[in-house]
């Protein structure tokens, strides 16, 4: 038998069970000093979502997240990045749900929805010109992420002229889970509590690092962690970053020692990679992160790919060891 918000030992018919957890939704936590936003809050995002017509989909599954509404902060302003209908309508059928598929009892909160909302930073960067990384509403220790202290999920804000190849200059792209791209309409809707965006999708899920790995160009790294024995303590260490080696760079398999250079135990998205930042390493090594024009090195070895962003972290690949 699956939940849909952790396992726990019940009794059935007089017999212990445990039920497992299906991951399939996110269970909200409020922190217990924060009051639930109020009404008017929550109603005039909805309000004001409701005046577009092309979103008038995710607005509908907007208000089925009660839960998600109410832990707000009123005293901050959030980016709504809202998929139009159109691809609302392709997520539901791509993934055989119907659109009652958030119907859920209150205390959850899809993932679809919830990272689709973040955190307005103070002094709102220029998106079309700097990349910034993005919290949230995604939180807690779920199967979608685990960055510890109850840190929210994190997206990574690109602007497209920075993308290689370089796209058309004042887009932006937002990338999620496993590296995945959706690209943000240009166009913003500011109001009381925020701005909304129109996306051409529902932002990408993260997920535990060996799929990652798999499913981008890590396949002889993971294989590596694997051989080591360093990949199950890997996935169980919240808010890393894995500087990996793209299987194209890869000459000999790099023992314990080496692989570990390549770890650091804190997050360091793209934008925390400036120019002349130190990094150390669960080996004991530093590693230096240098810019050349566009292009990010570490330790003289160029970055690939970026921001490929994990359950428990990012991973950013690299040309060679």
């Amino acid at each position: 038998v699956t939940t849909t918000y952790a396992p726990f030992v019940a009794s059935v018919a007089g017999k212990a069970v445990t039920l497992a957890y299906s991951g399939e939704v996110v269970p909200l936590r409020t922190a217990e000093a924060q009051q639930p936003a109020p009404s008017s809050f929550t109603d005039g995002i909805i309000s004001e979502l409701s005046k577009e017509e092309d979103l008038t989909a995710f607005t509908g599954l907007l208000k089925q997240e009660t839960e998600l509404l109410r832990s707000l902060d009123p005293a901050k302003k959030y980016r709504f990045y809202a998929p139009t209908n159109e691809f609302v309508t392709a997520f539901l059928a791509e993934n055989n749900l119907p659109e009652t598929m958030l119907s859920r009892r209150a205390v959850y909160v899809s993932p679809a929805v919830a990272q689709q909302v973040v955190e307005q930073p103070e002094g709102e960067p220029d998106f079309k010109n700097v990349e910034y990384t993005l919290k949230t509403a995604m939180k807690g220790e779920t199967k979608y992420v685990d960055l510890g202290n109850d840190e929210p999920a994190r997206v990574v804000s690109l602007p497209a002229q920075l993308q290689d190849p370089p796209g058309k200059a004042g887009d932006v792209i937002i990338i999620s889970g496993e590296g995945n791209k959706t690209t943000v309409k240009s166009d913003t809707i500011p109001f009381k509590y925020g701005v909304i965006q129109k996306t051409d999708g529902f932002f990408h899920y993260p997920q535990y690092l060996e799929p990652t790995f798999a499913a981008t160009t890590g396949k002889k790294f993971v294989a590596a962690l694997n051989d080591t024995r360093m990949l199950q303590d890997l996935s169980a260490k919240p808010g890393i970053t894995i500087f990996a080696v793209q299987d194209s760079g890869f000459t000999s398999s790099p023992d314990e020692q080496v692989l570990k250079r390549h770890v650091h135990e804190n997050l360091a998205y793209s934008p925390e990679l400036s120019d002349g930042l130190c990094l150390d390493t669960q080996g004991g090594s530093i590693l230096t992160v240098t810019h050349k024009g566009n292009d990010k090195y570490v330790n003289g070895a160029k970055i690939v790919r970026s921001n490929v962003i994990t359950r428990n972290g990012v991973i950013h690949y690299l040309e060679k060891v």
